[in-house]
C-alpha cells in the first residue's frame, strides 16, 4: 500500500487497490502539521483518541510531544 499525504485536509491515507481497502491514519507528517496548527492558534494542547497503532519505539507519541513543545 502506498501512503499519501493530502495538504488540504492534512490527512494521511492509503488504498490497497480495486476491491481493496482504504485506510486513513496519522503518521509523523500529519501529527507535525496538526501540532503546528495547535500552536499557531495559541491553544494549550490537543486530544488523542488512542495510540494503539504507534510503533514499539513510540514514534507517534514522540512526534506529538516534540510538536507541542
Amino acid at each position: 500500500m502506498a501512503v499519501h499525504h493530502d495538504e488540504q485536509s492534512v490527512s494521511t491515507f492509503g488504498y490497497t487497490g480495486p476491491g481493496g481497502q482504504w485506510w486513513s491514519f496519522d503518521d509523523t507528517w500529519s501529527i507535525g502539521k496538526k501540532t503546528d496548527w495547535v500552536k499557531s492558534k495559541g491553544l494549550l494542547g490537543g486530544f488523542v483518541w488512542e495510540m494503539s497503532g504507534d510503533t514499539s519505539d513510540g514514534r507517534l507519541m514522540t512526534a506529538l510531544d516534540n510538536g507541542l513543545k
